[in-house]
């Protein structure tokens, strides 16, 4: 009888945890870039445990204040080759850093919002666009892991919320926080901005731990996809838009800092 149960409890596990590596894990990025800095370690943490991972751009990336930079560099490009050079290239310029950087670490599908006439623009991501995002994925994979970026909250003192005060974070933050109350499998909420702070007040309910090869492939995507100057192609627009302080912070940072569901 005893050897009935532990063979049935090994059988269960067994299917809990083939369920939960053939479900994809899913990243909601609200601009290129916030995806490498302050979760590129969970991606390659779910890649190196034979999971497919799928990363989602929520925004078209124009609203950048470094475009008022690229615009008058002298190395801005006609992207979609229209005859101007306007806020919708530099967005494809952001685009194509994302897509190098994701290439970087591996991910197996990448989904693109935001773009012209889109609706979903940097900056005004509103809560509904992004929930109803995230309940066509999960109507598509079933058990799937959800990941995003957690929002600022008042709470700092506690190591929950993130340091700064984003309205695009805040939309996909609560947006997944009602998908998960909702009855979602699994959500996780990452901490961008918390390079910002010295490694003594960088603190979360979950601290995650890179290895060596998960976190030199992090330092990849931030190099090749956001810290490369080469113009005209790479610009470092992701390096220019949090700045060299915080680019060497989290690029010497082997931990990201995650939030659980039920901790806010």
């Amino acid at each position: 009888m005893c050897k009935k149960i532990v063979l049935a409890v090994v059988f269960i596990f067994f299917m809990m945890t083939t369920v939960a590596i053939a479900s994809p894990a899913i990243y909601y990025s609200p601009h290129p870039d916030d995806e490498t800095w302050g979760m590129a370690h969970s991606i390659r943490k779910h890649k190196d445990a034979g999971r497919e991972v799928y990363v989602v751009l929520l925004t078209d990336g124009e609203n950048s204040a470094v475009y008022n930079w690229w615009i008058t560099s002298g190395y801005q490009k006609d992207w979609d080759n229209d005859g101007d050079i306007d806020r919708f290239d530099f967005g494809l310029a952001r685009r194509e850093e994302f897509r190098r950087a994701t290439y970087e670490l591996g991910v197996d599908r990448c989904y693109f919002y935001g773009g012209e006439n889109s609706g979903f623009y940097d900056g005004a991501l509103t809560q509904i666009q992004v929930k109803n995002v995230m309940q066509s994925f999960e109507q598509n994979y079933p058990k799937a892991s959800h990941k995003t970026t957690m929002k600022y909250t008042d709470g700092l003192w506690n190591g929950v919320g993130d340091l700064c005060n984003h309205p695009d974070h805040l939309a996909c933050c609560d947006a997944l926080k009602e998908l998960y109350l909702a009855n979602a499998y699994d959500a996780r909420f990452y901490k961008v901005y918390v390079y910002f702070n010295s490694p003594a007040y960088r603190w979360s309910p979950l601290i995650e731990t890179a290895t060596e090869n998960q976190h030199y492939l992090k330092q990849r995507a931030m190099y090749y996809g956001y810290g490369l100057w080469s113009p005209p192609t790479y610009l470092m627009i992701g390096k220019r838009s949090m700045g060299t302080t915080y680019y060497g912070n989290c690029a010497a940072d082997y931990k990201e800092y995650c939030v659980f569901p039920w901790s806010f």
